[in-house]
């Protein structure tokens, strides 16, 4: 849904920005689309990264542009209760009451236009990227499998003999202390 539905909001601002008809902005938006796609089947990673990084940059602008074209349709409207004003300020006004509540976490809040901008990246370029790259392990949170050598497990062995025979020296009591940090 992800994906799908930023690239709907993507083709809707092409046609906002460039006034083209939808299905020549969805045309239009889907050429680098698939052009990426490719890339990340066909091609290094280096390559992939610097093309998701050139469409990133001309994500950015084009969001910047919907930004600024919001802003001057409500300005023009003079209305604060037309769908576009009340869709804008519920994204967000959302944040922002996020913020307050979260005072701690309220210095994020000037991330905000960084993460508005970025919403294409992160939900078209990188789910792509991820799906094409699931082989590579090298990003991302797994890990490779690490050997243990001899010596490690020895070393493991002793220390976990040693925490049993000082458990065993403490007694009940002792234990209990331990355990408390008593």
């Amino acid at each position: 849904i992800g994906p799908g539905a930023i690239f709907l909001v993507i083709a809707g601002a092409f046609n906002l920005l460039f006034a083209l008809s939808i299905w020549y902005a969805i045309l239009t938006l889907g050429i680098p689309v698939v052009l990426f796609m490719l890339s990340c089947y066909y091609l290094d990673a280096k390559v992939q990264l610097k093309f998701a990084k050139l469409l990133t940059v001309a994500f950015v602008l084009i969001m910047l542009g919907v930004m600024i074209s919001i802003f001057v349709q409500i300005i023009e409207e003079n209305s604060w209760t037309s769908p576009t004003a009340i869709s804008f300020l519920s994204v967000f006004g959302t944040f922002f009451l996020a913020g307050i509540l979260h005072p701690y976490e309220i210095s994020c809040l000037l991330y905000l236009l960084i993460y508005y901008v970025t919403i294409p990246s992160m939900y078209l370029l990188l789910v792509i990227y991820s799906l094409f790259n699931m082989w590579n392990v090298s990003w991302g949170t797994r890990e490779a499998p690490k050997e243990e050598t001899e010596e490690n497990v020895d070393l493991k062995k002793a220390e976990e003999l040693k925490k049993q025979a000082e458990a065993q020296d403490d007694g009940f009591l002792g234990n209990l202390l331990t355990q408390l940090n008593l």
